[in-house]
């Protein structure tokens, strides 16, 4: 099953995403991983989603984690349809916040 590291472990304070990844032609289903290991600031916490894109501007959400206050693993299956360019966005809320955290995408 290939692994693609589509937002590598760092170290975030703002909001963003990894911009278009056309690496999933071919691909039925996936599985995401998105990895905290550290989160710090006052009342902070992380939302990720996984878009797809048919032109490269228009991006329609296939799959969200839970929203997370704490450090840990979260995993998702995502089998609903998408197309070959995926990206990940990711909100960082609070006051003062740091996030740092990693997210994999193995599929097949």
């Amino acid at each position: 099953m290939p692994v693609v590291v589509v937002a590598p472990l760092l170290a975030r304070a703002v909001s963003g995403d990894t911009g278009a990844i056309p690496a999933f032609a071919g691909w039925s289903k996936m599985r995401a991983q998105l990895n905290i290991t550290a989160i710090s600031g006052l009342l902070s916490s992380l939302d990720v989603v996984i878009e797809d894109t048919h032109d490269g501007t228009n991006w329609n959400q296939v799959a969200a984690f839970t929203s997370r206050a704490t450090t840990g693993r979260q995993v998702i299956d995502i089998t609903s349809p998408f197309t070959e360019q995926l990206r990940v966005r990711w909100t960082v809320n609070g006051t003062g916040p740091s996030v740092t955290f990693s997210v994999l995408i193995y599929g097949k």
